[in-house]
């Protein structure tokens, strides 16, 4: 950092490049004085709202307190660039001996940036390099030397357009802006010309179209070409509107770009900052557009970037191949962000105003202390308009995230954010590819899009560090995998067989479902997983594993097989430790242990791992190294960095047919609530099968299924009571309050899953038709739903259906005294029965009996191998018989529900008949609870 109070540069220096910089000294001596007139002109006026902008000397800078921090930054970048310019006085000198400016159009750009630097650091008030003259004449000559030899109207550009034609053209614009006065008009049309030349009008599309805009518009201003203003805001128009193919936004609020990759935190947080600039530079002007595309985008903060954005970490699951460039991190993306909602703010309409800096203020408060927050990294504009917000008591902060689960359809992600965490899920199919590898960047980018999860707690900060460098890339959190080796970009672009991946999540946002059919790339392994996420779980689940022909060593150099990533996570502190099953990894070690539950825990953050079945996990703690050459050779360096992770992973073996794995995320828990909760669970596995999976949470009374299979019929029972049964390929979502059931639906394959039909079995009002509800009609017990999910975009379609009546259920255990047994039983427990315990004999003549009032009752039991055949009377009515036999223990299972009942008094009894089905090994009858249900009173 330089010293503010240093004394100028030397008389000697200032010689040195005086003499280097010839052109530019006599180019100065022209320059003609601004008139007060010049100054009042609208083209004067947008120029310098620019410069402020620059230069962070914008309303309220004066009245928020110190800026010495982020004003040393500024003049230590030109600091830096000035003390390595060398004098460059021909075409074949550069001025940065580090940047080959005549074979490359990256270091062309790059020297652009640092003359900037230097340019900005001379008109920021407040260090000793404002209004250096030593560093004017630097900047102005190292500018001409730029604009003669290697960026005019006669130089002929490379392969590298976005460079020649955005990159290097903002670059230019800005320069010319910040040195607008200290130049001559010459110099000026110079500069210009060079950049009309290789942007004379906006094209392309999405953020590249609005790019190229925002060149010609501020080019427009320094030109004073007011047709050039007005070509530039109407061509954005299309980049900002809704798109269904193609690059540019989606319907639910995600960007695509390169036509299948999922970059809202890249070319749309591009998007975002160069749609501020150019709202911010025609704002109270004659080309302010009205248009209502434009403004409609001030919604984009909360539609597109909310979701995006967790605790000011800006999600590397939609930030496509940046994550693989050392400077561009989750934290700097969400200043960025931050930055430009902040700047969109100040020309946005009333309430669009209000929503943009109710979101940006949640960003604000909750990254306030990060090391990579705006005071850290942000420009002195944005350190500037985030202390005026935070001071601003009239602005409410919105809630973590949007406030719950987000289906991002469009690019294959779902969202689940809460004040406690944020966690997604990055997926693909024939539509959204699994990673971009181009310009050699991303170079192991490869299972990024295979299912992969991101948690963050806390400050967040979790892949920042230099995550993407150092952690094991065959180790993606959350990802199914073979373990085969894979070579650099290998697979990028690759477009999936299959089209079920997508997600739903409920209209109040309380709960989400995600679920992707996985076709691995150069590999036959095929995978069905899903992801639910509730209150404060996560419910991780893959079925149907299957792979074959797999042979010889993988990137371990064991032989190669197929593995589930639960976790691996980087050590926010030296204290962070992985611990499975109770016992704690050492440092360098791995342990693989069979256990219900695990955890990562520290200081920084802790996370839970729940296995409703008893799990083999190997977890390990390493230290690993890496570079960032090794995964971008174009911006990548050498230089070594290191981190620790705490890995935890499930092994399926060699060729599985059809291997599972379950596990549950607890975000926050300690090791000591991890092992509790495997205690007491908060979840129930109903199904867990090929084809279909459905889980339900207790706190919050929700139903998440996924079917892979539109053919078969699947009945749902909750605690031995039908819930429904479906049919149809896709996602449900069954919530239940006191006074109704919301049902949603979605269809990951976007109209090839066909219809959705459930039969809800409960009384209901009949609900009117609409949002993919085609019929709805009473059956017996209930009512059926018809829904037809399709129409391209994967959108979750809903009902709310009123209760006509809430059932009131008293559940019977096997030790009530109102049980009355006849012979002699015996008790055995477990854990996974009702009240502990069941109650069973193989007694001659043995029965039980309950006499009871209501309008139902349901016999519940468990099912094993000595069970036998059971007859059911009711009020001396033989009912039924059912079959306790089952090949494997089967807990609470319901046998028998009878028909409604009538008023009054009823008396059940279950006998022992002495028989038993081919399988049994014996004639047991076992009772392990009585449900009674009766109507509302």
């Amino acid at each position: 950092m330089i010293d503010s109070a240093a004394p100028p540069r030397s008389a000697t220096r200032f010689a040195a490049f005086a003499a280097a910089f010839a052109i530019a000294s006599a180019a100065l001596s022209g320059a003609p004085p601004a008139s007060a007139d010049d100054a009042q002109d609208v083209f004067d006026t947008m120029r310098q709202r620019h410069v402020a902008d620059l230069t962070g000397v914008i309303d309220g800078s004066e009245r928020v307190g110190d800026l010495g921090d982020v004003t040393a930054r500024v003049a230590d970048a030109g600091d830096t660039a000035w003390r390595s310019l060398q004098p460059a006085t021909t075409s074949s000198t550069e001025p940065w001996s580090d940047l080959q400016t005549r074979t490359s159009s990256r270091a062309l750009y790059y020297a652009y940036e640092r003359t900037v630097a230097m340019a900005t650091a001379l008109r920021t008030p407040g260090s000793a390099l404002t209004g250096d003259p030593d560093l004017l004449v630097a900047t102005i000559g190292v500018a001409e030397w730029l604009n003669t030899y290697r960026y005019n109207t006669t130089v002929a550009k490379d392969s590298d357009w976005w460079f020649w034609e955005i990159g290097i053209p903002m670059e230019v614009n800005d320069l010319t802006s910040l040195l607008y006065d200290d130049l001559s008009a010459a110099q000026r049309t110079r500069y210009l010309d060079a950049v009309a030349r290789f942007t004379p009008t906006p094209k392309r599309t999405s953020a590249n179209l609005v790019w190229g805009a925002y060149v010609v518009a501020l080019r427009g201003v320094l030109a004073e070409q007011p047709a050039k203003i007005a070509e530039a805001v109407a061509a954005v128009r299309p980049a900002l509107l809704d798109a269904t193919t193609g690059d540019g936004f989606r319907p639910d609020g995600s960007l695509v770009s390169h036509e299948r990759f999922a970059y809202t935190g890249g070319y749309g947080l591009s998007l975002l900052e160069i749609m501020s600039k150019l709202y911010h530079l025609v704002d109270g002007t004659q080309w302010e557009s009205t248009d209502a595309a434009f403004l409609g985008f001030y919604d984009r903060v909360e539609r597109s970037y909310g979701p995006a954005v967790w605790c000011g970490d800006l999600l590397a699951d939609v930030r496509g191949r940046e994550i693989a460039r050392a400077g561009s991190t989750d934290g700097s993306g969400g200043v960025r962000a931050l930055g430009a909602a902040l700047r969109l703010a100040d020309t946005a309409p009333a309430d669009a105003r209000r929503a943009v800096l109710s979101r940006a203020k949640q960003w604000a408060e909750c990254s306030a202390d990060s090391p990579a927050g705006v005071e850290a990294a942000g420009t002195r504009s944005d350190v500037v308009r985030a202390r005026l917000l935070l001071a601003d008591d009239t602005v409410a902060a919105a809630t973590a995230g949007t406030g719950g689960s987000v289906a991002l359809n469009g690019v294959d992600r779902f969202v689940s954010a809460t004040e406690a965490f944020g966690f997604s899920v990055s997926m693909s199919s024939s539509r959204i590819g699994g990673f971009e590898s181009i310009n050699g960047e991303n170079l192991n980018g490869w299972y990024t899009g295979s299912g992969m999860t991101s948690l963050r707690l806390g400050g967040g900060g979790q892949f920042d560090g230099g995550y993407w460098a150092t952690a094991n890339p065959y180790r993606v959190p959350g990802t199914t995998e073979d373990t085969m080796r894979r070579a650099s970009a290998e697979g990028s672009r690759y477009a999936s067989a299959e089209t079920f991946a997508g997600s739903l999540a409920t209209p109040d946002r309380a709960a989400g479902i995600a679920a992707m059919q996985y076709d691995a790339y150069r590999s036959n392994l095929s995978a069905d997983k899903t992801w639910f996420a509730f209150d404060d779980e996560i419910v991780c689940v893959g079925v149907g594993i299957r792979s074959s022909a797999m042979s010889g060593y993988g990137w371990d150099g064991l032989p190669t097989r197929v593995e589930t990533v639960i976790d691996n996570r980087r050590a926010l502190d030296a204290a962070t430790t992985v611990v499975v099953g109770g016992t704690a990894v050492a440092a360098g070690a791995s342990v693989t242990k069979t256990t219900a539950w695990a955890a990562i825990s520290g200081p920084g953050e802790s996370v839970g791992y729940y296995f409703p079945s008893a799990t083999s996990v190997t977890a390990q703690d390493e230290t690993r190294s890496g570079t960032w050459a090794a995964i971008n050779r174009e911006t990548g360096t050498a230089q070594t960095v290191s981190a620790r992770y705490l890995t935890l992973v499930t092994s399926h073996g060699r060729n599985p047919a059809g291997a599972a794995y379950q596990y549950v995320i607890l975000p926050g828990a300690t090791p000591a609530a991890a092992e509790a909760y495997s205690r007491d669970p908060g979840i129930s596995t109903l199904e867990r099968a090929a084809g279909h999976v459905a889980i339900y949470d207790r706190s919050s009374t929700t139903l998440g299924a996924v079917s892979f299979d539109g053919a078969t019929d699947h009945p749902i029972a909750v605690d031995g009571m039908p819930l429904a049964t479906w049919r149809g390929a896709g996602i449900l979502a069954i919530q239940e309050t006191a006074a109704s059931f919301v049902v949603s639906v979605a269809d990951p394959s976007r109209g090839a899953g066909g219809r959705i039909i459930v039969r809800l079995q409960r009384p209901v009002e009949l609900p009117p038709l609409g949002d993919g509800l085609v019929r709805a009609q009473p059956t017996a017990d209930g009512t059926e739903l018809e829904f037809d999910p399709s129409g391209g975009d994967g959108a979750t379609r809903s009902v709310t259906l009123t209760k006509i009546s809430t059932p009131v259920f008293e559940r019977i255990d096997d030790k009530d005294p109102r049980v009355v047994y006849a012979a002699e039983w015996k008790t055995t427990s477990s854990p996974e029965d009702h009240g502990g315990s069941i109650r069973y004999t193989s007694a001659g003549g043995a029965s039980l009996s309950l006499t009871f009032t209501g309008s139902r009752i349901s016999v519940e039991t468990r099912l094993t191998t000595t069970a036998g055949i059971n007859e059911v009377v009711i009020d001396g009515v033989v009912m039924g018989r059912f079959d306790g036999y089952a090949a494997t223990p089967t807990y609470r299972q319901t046998v028998y529900r009878s028909p409604l009942l009538g008023p009054g008094e009823h008396t059940i009894t279950v006998r022992r008949t002495g028989l038993n089905s081919a399988g049994s090994s014996g004639r047991n009858i076992i009772l392990d609870s009585l449900l009674i249900e009766r109507p509302p009173p």
